[in-house]
């Protein structure tokens, strides 16, 4: 199945979806790290549990490198092309912040 999204609004949406789903306990923050090289996609995925307070890492998720492929080329620029690095932080609360390096 491929995926697809009509803009990086419903992309975020699904990866902090897939990655709240994918934590078997309570936490308080996630921050994923992803860089592009072509078709690759090499992601660090780690959460910060609300006991323990020692940042782990996120299970394996089948479908969240397509899913920054996939948002990759919904925030492309003719001018910037496809972005290299991105930065994802999301809160418990749901909130979030998206950072990109061309």
């Amino acid at each position: 199945m491929e995926l697809s999204f009509r803009d990086p609004l419903e992309c975020y949406q699904q990866i902090g979806s897939l990655v709240a789903n994918a934590i078997p306990e309570s936490w308080v923050d996630v921050e994923i790290s992803c860089e592009l090289s072509g078709l690759e996609v090499a992601l660090v995925k780690t959460y910060m549990p609300r006991v323990g307070l020692v940042r782990r890492d996120v299970p394996f998720i089948p479908t969240l490198g397509e899913c920054f492929y996939r948002l990759a080329r919904l925030v492309s620029t003719e001018e910037k092309g496809f972005f290299r690095k991105c930065a994802f932080r999301m809160a418990g609360d749901g909130k979030f912040d998206v950072k990109f390096e061309y």
